[in-house]
């Protein structure tokens, strides 16, 4: 019975430790190209313009 505790609570940490590690991987940064951000800041202003809002900040 002991081993079967033991057992159910390592798997348990495992688990918990596995989808810790796909959760970050899920969601580290990734560095993009400075042409995507042209183009971005590009559409924002095309999509803003004469609206009375638009990109605040570079």
């Amino acid at each position: 019975m002991r081993k079967l505790i033991s057992t159910t609570i390592i798997s348990s940490f495992a688990l918990v430790a596995a989808a810790g590690a796909v959760n970050a991987a899920a969601h580290a940064k990734k560095a993009v190209g400075d042409e995507v951000i042209a183009a971005q800041r590009a559409k924002l202003a095309g999509t803003t313009t004469g609206s009375g809002f638009g990109p605040q900040s570079p």
